[in-house]
């Protein structure tokens, strides 16, 4: 009988966390929230029913009570438990009638029999301990839900102890960090590499969206052994603090920017190097630097930038914006709730140095970058829509690099990154072989690719004259690419060395 109570335990367990977790998953997508799911699923091809399609478009206020129904019922499916199991019937009936409905309406069937038959074992296990029987009093075993919770108990200890762990890791960065405060009140982690002698041209690295600068150590290190190089975490990544007391908009990141590199470039030309979202605010910050900084401001180089336009003209671009719209939310929240533990190693921190691949996953599990890229993304969602978000021309030179594999898929996105050489003052094109948008920065062959091309870039853009001229000095010939469209890079030199 003991046996045969735990099994019926875990049974009741399992059907319980079946409702639970996909009811509070459902929760963290903002169409359950606002009543649009029910009316989007069903009018799929696969799940979806004319019929009831149209009656939930004709009273979508019905549809909005029965989708929070739904949420309610799984969300708080655990309280069949309380008071002596007195709900249990009310929540089991409710769930068997859920099954049978979508059944109906969804093509569901096999979810009938497979969710009905855990629901007497939830019933059982809900009700009273003690039981009269045919063959006299009978107790319940309840030994499974005493370890079950205690094992709990140890899981969220363990957790909390792996997050502190790694919050620690993610806080002390690298050696050789150092720290600004910025007009925004934010505080941000930099690191100065490279080479020192004065005059050598300083590289800015921005990184993209949700990576932190130790993905892009490649590149840092390639170019450290031409230029002097300054890599630094936007606020709320790695180590850096958010401060800023008002909402979250892009320009607070172009300013902290600005800040940063007026306060340490000193006399030497700079050129500010951008991957992926960064790409942009580099391009963004250049009429900013300009204004500081004067004729110290070379150039800016574009690795797969993100274009103002992209997510109404790419509909790849587009796809991947509805899936950040849901990803950020989920991964900051469950982060948050000390899920960190649950997180696979992603496979790209293999591919970059040794010595850093620990700090990457801790930075990847660490909360404070998601919520940092889950408000990036939304400033970003909300200034694309804005007249102010379309691309304007810069008054210095660029090199506008793209993925190969972005190319091939995508290839709105090359014309777009076409247009971004054009409005410079004059540029260099490339795309670069061999690579995805990911790895033309992580992976050591595809850093290579693209420290050469850049290395060429910052060699021509500073013996250019400042202005709009082409790297001869002659003057510029409106704002047609130097060279004669995309093309692929040349052939890889040997990776580079880990110092």
């Amino acid at each position: 009988p003991a046996l045969a109570d735990a099994a019926l335990w875990y049974v009741a367990a399992q059907g319980t966390l079946s409702y639970a977790v996909s009811g509070w998953a459902k929760l963290l997508g903002p169409q359950w929230r606002n009543g649009e799911a029910l009316p989007g699923v069903l009018r799929t091809y696969t799940y979806g029913d004319r019929q009831a399609y149209r009656l939930v478009r004709r009273y979508p206020r019905t549809a909005r009570v029965l989708g929070a129904a739904v949420l309610a019922l799984e969300c708080f499916f655990p309280l069949a438990y309380l008071g002596r199991g007195r709900a249990a019937p009310l929540f089991v009936g409710s769930a068997a009638a859920f099954h049978v409905v979508n059944a109906r309406l969804m093509g569901l069937h096999r979810f009938v029999p497979a969710f009905l038959a855990l629901h007497p074992s939830v019933l059982y296990t809900a009700g009273p301990r003690r039981a009269v029987t045919a063959s006299g009093p009978e107790r319940r075993d309840d030994l499974f839900p005493v370890v079950l919770a205690a094992g709990g108990v140890a899981v969220v200890a363990g957790a909390y102890r792996a997050h502190r762990r790694r919050r620690a890791l993610v806080t002390a960065g690298r050696p050789g960090e150092q720290r600004l405060t910025t007009g925004t009140g934010n505080e941000l982690t930099f690191r100065r590499s490279g080479r020192t002698a004065p005059g050598v041209p300083l590289v800015v690295v921005e990184g993209g969206l949700a990576a932190t600068i130790e993905q892009n150590v490649w590149l840092e290190r390639g170019l450290g052994e031409r230029f002097a190089v300054l890599s630094y975490q936007r606020a709320g990544y790695g180590s850096s603090r958010y401060r800023w007391p008002g909402e979250y908009h892009l320009d607070v990141a172009l300013r902290d920017l600005t800040d940063l590199v007026a306060d340490q470039a000193g006399d030497r030309p700079v050129v500010v190097l951008g991957h992926s979202l960064g790409g942009y605010l580099a391009w963004l910050a250049v009429p900013r630097l300009t204004d500081r900084l004067g004729d110290r401001v070379r150039g800016v180089a574009l690795l797969d930038a993100t274009h103002p336009d992209e997510l109404l003209q790419s509909a790849a671009q587009y796809s991947g914006a509805l899936f950040h719209d849901r990803h950020f939310d989920e991964v900051a929240v469950s982060l948050r709730l000390g899920l960190g533990v649950l997180t696979e190693r992603p496979e790209f921190v293999d591919d970059l140095p040794a010595d850093v691949r620990d700090l990457v996953h801790a930075q990847y599990a660490d909360p404070g970058m998601w919520a940092a890229a889950r408000r990036e993304w939304r400033a970003v969602r909300t200034f694309f829509g804005h007249p102010d978000a379309r691309l304007r021309p810069v008054d210095v030179p660029a090199v506008v690099l793209t993925a190969e594999r972005t190319a091939t898929l995508d290839p709105v996105q090359v014309r777009l990154h076409d247009e971004m050489a054009q409005a410079a003052a004059w540029s260099h094109r490339h795309v670069v072989a061999d690579t995805s948008h990911e790895s033309v920065v992580v992976t050591a062959e595809g850093a290579a690719r693209v420290v050469d091309l850049v290395a060429a870039f910052v060699d021509a853009a500073v013996a250019a004259r400042p202005g709009r001229v082409t790297p001869d000095g002659a003057p510029g010939a409106g704002r047609e690419p130097t060279d004669s469209g995309p093309r692929l890079s040349a052939a890889p030199r040997p990776p580079i060395r880990t110092a």
